[in-house]
């Protein structure tokens, strides 16, 4: 783990596996914004693909500062100044359930910088679903886990923020990312229910649906060769 201090002043917490010299591939996290447990077993995968995994935290995630009230486009400065940082002209990158609207808005923003793009479990933003109706697992889940917590937790309040920033319109449109995209979804995901990638793989210029038979929201791990084999430049 390594911390960048940016040039609004705030400290981004950095972690990075893999080869050094690997073709890069950005982690754009879930809620809870883990960087993948076990990582000898993440690492072998990084190692066989040749792939430098980098995992910017987002605001109040792992040491890096809050940003109240930031929207999904703030992560896009962000990311760009990671890879200036590092000295990397182009990445892929990977969205992974609450990841979405961050991945999405890079690639949108970034289009020079972002090739390829992969969603796990990806989630359609609020004005194109009743997220109280599709989502109703994901804010249940979120509800218990973030407000049971006495006294909240930083990761919570993060968490919560993070939450916050997913239901709110995200301030612009998928329909206008055009690189390629991948759709990973579980067929039988009741945290983000399938209409998300339907709704996902429709307005997606260059959507490829990947759908995982008999599959829930937390498959990530055992598909990871694949998921990162279809994202690296």
């Amino acid at each position: 783990m390594q911390t960048l201090l940016l040039r609004d002043g705030r400290r981004l917490s950095l972690a990075q596996w893999g080869p050094r010299d690997g073709v890069p591939v950005v982690y754009a996290h879930g809620l809870l914004g883990s960087k993948l447990r076990g990582r000898e077993a993440v690492e072998s995968v990084l190692h066989a693909l040749h792939i430098r995994w980098i995992v910017p935290y987002r605001p109040g995630f792992g040491a890096s500062d809050p940003h109240p009230g930031r929207v999904p486009l703030d992560y896009t400065a962000d990311l760009e100044e990671v890879v200036d940082r590092l000295g990397l002209a182009r990445v892929g990158i990977v969205g992974v359930s609450a990841g979405t609207p961050y991945a999405l808005g890079a690639a949108l923003a970034l289009p020079e910088r972002v090739e390829r793009v992969a969603l796990v479990g990806g989630i359609a933003p609020p004005q194109a679903l009743d997220l109280r109706r599709e989502g109703g697992a994901l804010q249940r889940a979120a509800v218990r886990t973030l407000l049971t917590v006495t006294p909240p937790t930083r990761k919570a309040r993060a968490a919560a923020e993070d939450l916050r920033t997913l239901t709110r319109p995200w301030g612009f449109d998928p329909r206008e990312v055009r690189q390629p995209v991948r759709l990973w979804h579980g067929t039988d995901d009741e945290t983000v229910g399938i209409a998300h990638e339907r709704w996902l793989a429709q307005a997606l210029p260059a959507g490829e649906p990947r759908l995982c038979e008999n599959a829930g929201h937390l498959f990530f791990r055992r598909r990871l060769h694949d998921v990162l084999a279809g994202v690296a430049c």
